[in-house]
């Protein structure tokens, strides 16, 4: 098998070349210590990203009818990245989506405006629902593992406090 190696040694005075062993051997020591480095620094930066994508499941209708209760509380990501209200995984209403800027996600309404962000304290109304009446509404199955209740939201308000 014969290797592809570079085929400059510029660097090298030609006095000191006695056969082409002596620049492989140079550009393997090289290679050494460069794809080591390398490799650390693609495993540092990948460490900082190692938040997951918020699964953002939303109802593929508007609702013709929306339940009255409300939940109040901090927004958060959980560590699989399921956004929720404490321990409800929210299931937002028809129109609503997802917008990331840097660190912050953000919540943007049916008309296109921001109405909260991840770590807001929030009221979104609705009600708890079962799994499959989510699934339903949204269209397919959730997660395996998107345990806890599900919160079919109506509307979100961020609140003041």
């Amino acid at each position: 098998m014969k290797l592809n190696y570079i085929k400059s040694c510029r660097f090298i005075p030609i006095s000191r070349i006695q056969s082409g062993k002596f620049c492989r051997l140079i550009q393997l020591a090289g290679m050494l210590v460069i794809l080591p480095i390398f490799t650390i620094a693609c495993t540092c930066n990948s460490a900082d990203n190692t938040q997951p994508e918020p699964y953002f499941p939303v109802q593929k209708e508007v609702a013709e009818e929306v339940m009255q209760a409300r939940l109040e509380g901090k927004l958060v990501m959980d560590d699989a990245g399921y956004l929720r209200v404490y321990d409800a995984l929210i299931i937002w209403p028809h129109g609503y989506s997802l917008k990331i800027e840097g660190k912050e996600i953000w919540i943007i309404n049916d008309k296109g405006q921001a109405v909260a962000r991840v770590g807001d304290m929030v009221m979104v109304g609705g009600g708890f629902v079962d799994t499959w009446v989510a699934e339903e509404k949204i269209g397919c199955a959730l997660p395996e593992d998107a345990k806890g209740p599900c919160w079919l939201a109506g509307n979100v308000i961020k609140d003041s406090n």
